[in-house]
């Protein structure tokens, strides 16, 4: 687990201290398994006690593997993003019972459960290869990305279900 060691700041409000870290991570490890990490999560960045609370500030980054939602094939997501967190000796919830303030265990403040959960909240709702990604066959499961199939695709408005027979009906020369 990628954590600070705040030792040194923790008890001098307005000590800082930079930091670079890197680690090869599994997220499924912490609970998030609809994304895998492919490369060492990295963070730099700083730490400073600001007399309250130590205030961390950086950019973390690595590269994801998520999976399409329309072809189902695995592709890679590269994220890079800010960081912000606070973290205190006893850490309380706001006033919307959320945690804005983590808790540090002696002299380390944990980075990585924190980080994983902010690459998962921002993960996409419908997450894509690509824009145009055209799926597969539901009826013959082929990857329409790599191949065509001969399926007969009849798609039919189900409000229009009714016309439909009626026009059946009266081909068979029924009314």
């Amino acid at each position: 687990m990628l954590a600070i060691d705040i030792g040194k700041i923790k008890n001098r409000a307005g000590a800082r201290l930079d930091f670079q870290l890197a680690e090869p991570t599994d997220a499924a490890a912490y609970g998030y398994d609809s994304f895998r990490l492919l490369e060492p999560l990295t963070i730099s960045g700083t730490a400073e006690n600001n007399g309250h609370t130590i205030a961390v500030s950086g950019e973390y980054g690595s590269c994801l593997e998520l999976i399409c939602a329309r072809c189902l094939q695995p592709y890679r997501l590269p994220v890079k993003a800010p960081l912000n967190l606070f973290f205190a000796a006893r850490a309380k919830l706001d006033a919307d019972g959320e945690q804005d303030v983590y808790p540090y265990d002696g002299e380390s403040a944990p980075l990585t459960p924190h980080i994983l959960a902010e690459i998962y909240f921002d993960l996409p709702m419908q997450p894509l290869c690509r824009e145009d990604c055209r799926g597969i066959c539901p009826h013959c499961g082929v990857d329409l990305n790599q191949q065509s199939c001969s399926c007969a695709v009849q798609q039919i408005d189900s409000r229009w279900e009714k016309l439909r027979d009626l026009i059946d009906d009266t081909e068979k020369g029924e009314r």
